[in-house]
C-alpha cells in the first residue's frame, strides 16, 4: 500500500486561505477514550481534547475547492488529491481510494484495507511505509486480523545519550528493559497517544551507565511505546 498524487487542474497561485478543522485520523475518538480510561484507572485526571488546536490556515483552490495543496520542493507546488492503491506481492492493483486533500493519511488507509479485505478474504499482511505508521491503523489491523508491517522508524534522541533502539520491549511482562539491564516499568498514557515507562531511580543511581542514559533531573529513566 502506498500514496501518490494526481494534480489538479487548478491554477496553483489563485486560492484563499481559510481557516479549518483538520480532518479526524481514524478511531480519533475510541482511542481518546481508551486513553482516558487508562489514566482514571490510575487515579489521574483526564485529558480534555481541545479541539482548537485541530485548527489549520490551508489554501483552498478558487477552482477545484475539494483537492488540497501539494508541496515536495519549490517546483512541485501544485493542487492535487491523494491515491491511494494496493497491490499484491505481484504488482497487480487490487483497488484504490482516492481522497480530497485534507484526509488524513490513516484515514484512507482503514478504507483501502476494509475495501481489499472485504474482496481478498485471504488477506493477512499489509505492507506500507512510515507515513502509514500510525495507532489508527495498527488498531484497526489488529481487529480485522490482519498484520500491518511497517517501515522502521528511527529512534530520536541526543547523540550523546544511549540510543533509544537499545531498550528492549518485554510484551508479555509489559515493561521495557534499558541497557544496564534495569526495568523499565509502565506509569501512564501521554496526550499523544503513547505508554510511557520509567525506571526505578533508587537504581539508576547506581548504574554505571548513568551518565549516558537518557535520565530526568531525578535520575529516572523513560521510554515511549505505541498505545496499541
Amino acid at each position: 500500500m502506498d500514496s501518490t498524487h494526481i494534480k489538479a487542474n487548478a491554477n496553483k497561485h489563485r486560492f484563499t486561505k481559510e481557516m479549518t478543522y483538520i480532518e479526524a485520523k481514524a478511531f480519533q475518538d475510541e482511542l481518546e477514550d481508551e486513553i482516558n480510561v487508562q489514566r482514571q484507572k490510575e487515579g489521574k485526571r483526564p485529558f480534555i481534547w481541545d479541539m482548537g488546536s485541530e485548527l489549520t490556515d490551508q489554501g483552498i483552490s478558487n477552482a477545484d475547492p475539494e483537492s488540497g495543496y501539494n508541496v515536495k520542493g519549490e517546483r512541485e507546488k501544485h493542487f492535487a488529491y491523494p491515491t491511494h492503491t494496493a497491490c499484491d506481492e505481484h504488482g497487480f492493483v487490487l483497488d484504490v481510494v482516492v481522497t480530497s486533500g485534507n484526509i488524513h493519511d490513516s484515514q484512507a488507509a482503514v478504507q483501502l484495507v476494509k475495501k481489499v479485505k472485504r474482496g481478498f478474504l485471504e488477506m493477512k499482511h499489509v505492507v506500507a511505509d512510515a507515513a502509514y505508521k500510525t495507532p489508527m491503523l495498527t488498531r484497526f489491523s489488529s481487529q480485522t486480523h490482519v498484520r500491518p508491517v511497517l517501515s522502521y522508524t528511527r529512534s530520536k534522541g541526543k547523540e550523546e545519550f544511549l540510543s533509544l533502539k537499545l531498550y528492549v520491549n518485554d510484551e508479555y511482562y509489559d515493561c521495557y528493559l534499558c541497557p544496564g539491564n534495569q526495568e523499565l516499568t509502565f506509569s501512564t498514557v501521554n496526550c499523544k497517544e503513547y505508554r510511557k515507562y520509567k525506571s526505578d531511580p533508587k537504581k539508576c543511581m547506581l548504574c554505571l551507565l548513568l551518565n549516558e542514559c537518557k535520565t530526568s533531573e531525578s535520575n529516572q529513566s523513560t521510554c515511549l511505546g505505541n498505545v496499541c
